[in-house]
């Protein structure tokens, strides 16, 4: 079954790759293969992450890097946007509960046990339900070097993948599908989704390790090397650009949403131009050729007024609407931890109902933020080694190898400055609703604001857009990827 036709990413990451936010200056040399310094540092990731894997030792790894299992809080948890309540009662409560005994003391902490008891079900369930895709061994070799593995260089691109993956399992199944649940086609459509992750040169994988790396050459990304999360989104963005293209040459299946990059080409605080937004969906949603995996809406850089006037409309609230996915690159500071003034704000963003989560983590250590609790933020860690599972991989095998029974958490002030927030608009009311919200936002934060908002771009705004545009085309080819 062809879900498509159904239905429808420097980072803390940046000693050798491309630089934390910024445009890849930093890259090395793309093509050569890899020196004997570097192959032994691999290698010695590689043996480090099986040594875990092996021995049950994550949670110690965990520990070590300054992550921590989910702690018991009084305060609400959100994942990928939706609130839960808090799984551990206040202290009133706990003494309740410790009275037990008889009487309506104890009816009460019973009560309040097996309310506890059914939200830690539910949260349960819920996480189980999030794709996690970590560290790969013994896949197709990739580069001059010929790497069958990512272990030491591909947590940003797997924590990309992971963001990726939820969103569209969102779009899809819906946020309220839980993994298990009876449906027909749940594990057909699961699998779909996930192959498109799988670590093959195919076409058909388009989000796959070796495409994103593929594509990913013009902005800096080489095989081998770190990547921050600015560069990965220009990646993504060009990928799903390319495959807009292919259905002039027949091949490609098509994907069910859009992207809006909202980033800045030359640096400097992102502005999301309300107009631009809708003008992405709209176009995308009235191009047949667009819903080729990904928006058409800027191909050939909106050079007809048709496409140029859709998008007008689209953002007056009129014409059709295809599910957008924005993603927003930021650096929030320059020392190896944010800027605590942007803690509020990032917590802020999880909260909303529009969030599939942050491409971000620690120095060194990229991660897949997906909630928050407290002054906490909830992550998936792809710092595991798992082995390459292809198109025959069972029901089983896929279950086991790209979904978890829960999260980690670490604390918001101790993330890396290089970020990249994600969120997913299905209607154009969930858009409008995620531009009021990112306005309240900067209203309440004036002079620190994350992300710079604007109804629509000034002449400035639209010369810079145009020249990131020219730029990101000049990089689309078809050529060269493997059928």
């Amino acid at each position: 079954m062809d879900w498509t036709k159904k239905y429808f990413g420097g980072s803390q990451e940046t000693p050798q790759g491309a630089e934390a936010g910024g445009s890849g200056r930093s890259a090395p040399a793309l093509g050569r293969s890899l020196s004997f310094g570097e192959r032994t540092r691999l290698g010695l990731s590689q043996t480090w992450y099986s040594l875990v894997e092996t021995l049950g030792l994550q949670k110690i790894s965990a520990v070590l890097s300054g992550v921590y299992t989910l702690p018991t809080s009084t305060d609400p948890l959100y994942l990928l946007g939706k609130r839960y309540e808090p799984i551990r009662p206040p202290a009133e409560e706990e003494e309740v509960g410790k009275d037990g005994g008889e009487g309506r003391a104890g009816a009460v902490g019973a009560s309040a046990s097996s309310e506890l008891d059914e939200r830690t079900e539910l949260l349960a369930a819920d996480m189980a339900s999030r794709a996690w895709v970590t560290y790969r061994s013994g896949f197709h070799p990739m580069g001059p070097s010929g790497l069958t593995t990512d272990a030491g260089w591909g947590c940003t691109i797997r924590s990309g993948q992971m963001l990726l993956c939820n969103c569209l399992l969102v779009h899809l199944k819906g946020r309220e599908w839980r993994r298990g649940d009876a449906e027909a086609d749940s594990a057909e459509v699961l699998r779909e989704v996930v192959s498109l992750f799988f670590d093959s040169p195919q076409l058909r994988h388009y989000f796959s390790i070796h495409n994103i790396v593929k594509q990913g050459r013009s902005f800096g990304i080489v095989a081998g090397h770190w990547v921050g999360p600015y560069v990965l989104c220009q990646a993504l963005h060009k990928i799903i650009k390319m495959t807009s293209k292919m259905v002039h040459m027949n091949v490609g299946d098509q994907c069910p949403i859009a992207l809006y990059l909202v980033a800045e080409p030359h640096g400097g605080i992102p502005t999301l131009y309300r107009s631009r937004g809708a003008e992405i969906a709209g176009a995308a949603a009235a191009t047949p050729s667009a819903a080729v995996l990904g928006s058409h809406e800027e191909e050939e850089g909106t050079e007809e007024g048709e496409e140029e006037g859709q998008g007008r409309a689209e953002a007056e609230g009129n014409g059709p609407w295809k599910p957008l996915l924005i993603l927003i690159p930021v650096t929030l500071g320059v020392t190896p931890k944010i800027n605590v003034c942007y803690v509020p704000q990032i917590l802020a963003t999880l909260s909303m109902p529009q969030s599939v989560g942050i491409i971000g983590g620690k120095p060194g250590k990229s991660l897949y933020i997906m909630g928050s609790v407290g002054e906490n933020v909830l992550v998936l860690d792809p710092h595991t080694l798992k082995p390459f599972h292809g198109d025959y991989a069972s029901e089983e095998e896929l279950a086991e190898s790209y979904f978890c029974k829960g999260f980690s958490t670490m604390l918001c002030r101790d993330l890396d400055p290089s970020l990249a927030l994600g969120f997913f608009c299905r209607t154009r009311a969930d858009y409008a609703d995620l531009y009021d919200r990112l306005d309240a936002l900067q209203r309440e934060h004036p002079t620190t604001a994350m992300v710079s908002l604007a109804a629509e771009p000034t002449p400035e705004g639209q010369a810079a857009s145009a020249d990131l545009q020219e730029f990101t085309d000049s990089k689309v080819e078809v050529e060269g990827w493997v059928m």
